[in-house]
């Protein structure tokens, strides 16, 4: 079989005759690369590799090139290099307006608060060079001034700047506050078990004069404090809820309102959660449920639980992802889930159907929901420039002038609605503007006669506390007629003392 040697002197590669050109040639190409490499081409490979940093090393009979490059080759030349590489230059400035602005969290022992502190200060290069050539690191002062000034209890801080001592170190700070919210703690489980325990009252069967004034003032006061207590003591008592009564002009002790709920219907539509972009699986057919909501104006976004959302049939993978932040009154964080755009209705006492479209966010923090101040304007439960002073006609206005008295009935007319001008009140034309007149009269009739039941109830009260004081001065009066009567006696007994000693 014929074949073509490799024309190189005491090679024997061969190939066979047969093999294409092209092939030939690469081969030979790829054979005298690799086994018949020049000097100059073995160079070239070896120059392109990098040459390795030698180690610094000195001899005896060293150059000055050589000592040069042996001192700059120290470790601590060679880390702070790589440090100047490898770590990002930071402003000091900023870390120690952030510093300045940490405070400490609610229930956080003192001694993870000054963790805090000390990790921050670490990057803030608190030092100073002294004159005398060495640093000095001033990190514990300011660490001590930053902890106190970030205190969140308040009563803590004022006692630790009013203290004598004003040189304290880090640790006697840190100890004196351990100590300050230890006491406080104890107090206060100390004074939760104090209430818990009940305090017998008793009643005297003849009370002096002197315990009918206290009675009669404390009954004025309306307090829940008893007669018996020295002043010294009324401190200690617990004063109950108490709400000023414009018309007895006089303090009730009364219970707090309750919470403002109403029951709204809410459903949840695929083509609100269409139109923000998203394509969620939610049933057409997702059937609306009624779910009580409190209307709290200081909410600015619609919050609701978990429990609303099991109500409505859906779970947490229909919810949109947001990147809403919320906190709660107290400052503390509420963890958002997602949130769903849904419609919100109610129906109003004249039967009219309100409704509103809010994006409601979820949380696990609550079973609760609440309504923002946009949702409750919607649904007409407030005004929209609430909040306005004088915005209701119930608002506490004193007038200028004693009430006047209609001659023709018992009632009472304020100036206002004696001097008022007649309005116009323009023609009813068709029966849907009858109907809207009537309701506006049905709601105005509604909010007097609710108006006249308070003021029923309040002469009540004032008429029963009256019939109070009346029975006491009576038994004053009585106690005084029984004294008029032992004087009356007592100089009897004299005059005939006078007459039997002549």
């Amino acid at each position: 079989m014929a074949t073509i040697k490799c024309p190189a002197p005491g090679c024997d590669a061969e190939w066979p005759l047969a093999t294409p050109t092209d092939v030939l040639t690469r081969l030979l190409d790829i054979h005298s690369a690799t086994a018949h490499a020049t000097s100059t081409h073995v160079h070239a490979l070896t120059a392109a590799k990098a040459e390795k940093v030698r180690r610094p090393t000195i001899t005896a009979s060293g150059t000055s090139e050589e000592w040069a490059y042996f001192l700059r080759s120290t470790e601590e030349t060679v880390l702070k290099n790589i440090k100047t590489l490898a770590v990002r230059q930071e402003n000091i400035m900023v870390a120690r307006v952030q510093l300045q602005q940490m405070r400490q969290d609610r229930d956080e022992p003192i001694r993870a608060f000054a963790a805090r502190l000390r990790g921050q200060a670490g990057v803030c290069n608190f030092s100073i060079k002294c004159p005398c050539g060495t640093y000095v690191d001033y990190s514990d002062v300011m660490v001590r001034d930053v902890l106190i000034n970030g205190l969140s209890d308040e009563e803590i801080r004022l006692d630790i700047l009013g203290e004598s001592k004003q040189d304290m170190t880090l640790e006697e700070a840190l100890r004196y506050v351990e100590a300050k919210e230890s006491g406080k703690r104890s107090a206060t489980r100390l004074a939760e078990g104090v209430s818990k325990t009940s305090r017998p009252t008793t009643t005297p069967q003849n009370p002096s004069p002197n315990a009918l004034d206290d009675a009669a003032a404390t009954f004025d006061s309306l307090c829940s404090a008893n007669a018996l207590i020295q002043i010294s003591q009324a401190h200690t008592v617990s004063l109950d809820h108490h709400v000023y009564n414009e018309f007895c002009k006089a303090w009730e002790r009364r219970a707090s309102d309750p919470q403002p709920f109403v029951n709204v219907t809410i459903c949840a539509m695929p083509s609100d959660i269409q139109s923000l972009g998203f394509h969620i699986p939610i049933s057409s057919l997702t059937r609306p449920v009624t779910f009580p909501a409190m209307a709290d104006t200081g909410c600015q976004s619609c919050l609701a639980g978990l429990g609303l959302l099991t109500k409505m049939g859906l779970n947490r993978r229909h919810l949109l992802p947001v990147k809403m932040k919320m906190t709660a009154a107290n400052h503390g964080a509420i963890n958002i889930v997602g949130a769903l755009a849904l419609r919100i209705s109610g129906t109003s006492p004249t039967n009219k159907k309100m409704n509103t479209r809010q994006m409601v966010y979820f949380t696990t923090a609550t079973d609760r929901m609440f309504l923002n101040k946009q949702a409750c304007i919607a649904l007409g439960m407030i005004p929209p420039s609430f909040p306005t002073i004088g915005e209701t006609s119930s608002a506490n206005c004193v007038p200028d002038a004693p009430p006047h008295r209609d001659p023709n009935t018992s009632m009472q007319l304020s100036p206002t609605q004696v001097t008022a001008p007649t309005q116009n009140i323009p023609p009813i034309c068709c029966h849907r503007r009858q109907k809207r007149m009537l309701g506006k009269v049905a709601a105005g009739l509604l909010w007097l006669l609710a108006d006249l039941e308070s003021v029923v109830v309040m002469d009540a009260t004032c008429a029963r506390k009256r019939l109070k004081h009346v029975a006491t001065d009576g038994y004053r009066l009585q106690q005084n007629a029984t004294d008029f009567n032992r004087l009356k006696q007592i100089a009897t007994d004299r005059n005939k003392l006078q007459q039997f000693a002549i």
